[in-house]
């Protein structure tokens, strides 16, 4: 069991290249310490490609010097590395981490297919995977919802985090403040294994399950967006 972050992007092709020649420019830029970035572990499976981005990135430390008897600024380079996944047949992008490390990816791919990938992003929101979850049978609980702009009595107005005292007629509830919630933390069953996933408004999901149970939820994911 493990915890992940995951973030995806819809994905569109607007050239006549196919997958193998996507899959076989990846194989050919391997990171390289000149450049300081490239492409490892590139597998393609039919028309998906599995790789890990490896790109060397500048990290600020605070570090004590004795002699001085003051804190100074080390600059410490870091290779950041981050497995993704090209699904040319469903249309995403999947990356492990934030928007942060997804943006890694896109900005390594103008260099490498210039104007020949779009991206756009979910339109999903974190009800709609409560919604997602119950439809199909595989929601466990409601943890958390965080809703922004929540009204108390007509008098308050602000952020509230609430965690699910009763079950009855939650879904319902949460449907009048459907657009208002910003965050949904929920437990559900995949791979036949209890998971969570705490998702934002963004879209960025942080995922407990196994190696495997992973590999199902983001292909269940990609089946259920549309």
């Amino acid at each position: 069991m493990g915890k992940f972050n995951i973030v995806i992007n819809r994905l569109q092709v607007t050239s006549k290249r196919d997958v193998e020649s996507f899959a076989l420019e990846l194989l050919a830029h391997s990171y390289s310490e000149e450049e300081g970035w490239g492409y490892n572990d590139v597998v393609r499976k039919d028309n998906v490609i599995y790789a890990v981005l490896q790109k060397r990135t500048p990290v600020y430390y605070s570090v004590w010097n004795e002699e001085q008897q003051q804190l100074e600024r080390q600059l410490i380079q870091v290779i950041r590395e981050v497995p993704f996944e090209l699904d040319f047949a469903k249309g995403f992008l999947v990356a492990e981490g934030t928007n942060t490390q997804l943006n890694l990816v896109k900005q390594c791919f103008r260099q490498s297919f210039w104007g020949e990938l779009v991206y756009d992003s979910l339109d999903f929101i974190p009800y709609d995977y409560v919604s997602l979850f119950s439809k199909d049978g595989i929601l466990s609980s409601i943890k958390e919802i965080t809703i922004n702009d929540f009204q108390y009595e007509g008098i308050l107005l602000g952020r509230y985090i609430a965690r699910m005292t009763s079950p009855v007629n939650i879904e319902e509830k949460l449907a009048e403040h459907s657009k208002n919630i910003i965050r949904a933390r929920v437990s559900f069953i995949m791979g036949g294994e209890q998971c969570e996933l705490s998702v934002n408004n963004h879209n960025v999901m942080s995922v407990m399950c196994s190696d495997s149970s992973k590999a199902e939820f983001v292909d269940y994911l990609k089946r259920s967006f549309k």
